[in-house]
């Protein structure tokens, strides 16, 4: 993905053979080292530090989302998506459709000229 200033990489992962997940990662190029937002679909749920914080020492379900901008605490904080925050929801209905998860984030990440993307869902992958 290409920035006016920055360039990003978004990672579309899906390993896990015992346990299935997928993973939406954003990074900048020149720091690939540190995230700058996570989207976990499919996964683990998420215990959240103790803190100042909406969600603060709860345990989050996926989906969640990660952000490295969360106040003191980066992308140790994990955020529920079946719930309206974020500018960024995600419905039962959605989990439903990876393609539909992933045109969700990339809106959420104000991706450009999404519509004219081809999104094609893999059935072998499920």
């Amino acid at each position: 993905l290409k920035g006016n200033n920055y360039n990003f990489i978004l990672d579309l992962n899906r390993k896990g053979h015992r346990r299935p997940k997928c993973t939406f990662l954003l990074r900048e190029k020149r720091n690939k080292e540190q995230p700058l937002v996570r989207v976990d679909i499919i996964g683990r749920p998420h215990q959240n530090p103790v803190g100042d914080f909406k969600w603060s020492n709860k345990v989050i379900p996926c989906p969640h989302l990660h952000r490295a901008d969360f106040p003191k605490y980066g992308t140790y904080v994990a955020v529920p998506l079946l719930e309206k925050n974020e500018n960024f929801q995600l419905s039962q209905n959605d989990l439903n459709n990876l393609c539909e998860c992933l045109k969700k984030t990339l809106k959420f990440l104000n991706v450009d000229n999404i519509n004219s993307y081809n999104f094609r869902e893999q059935e072998s992958l499920f």
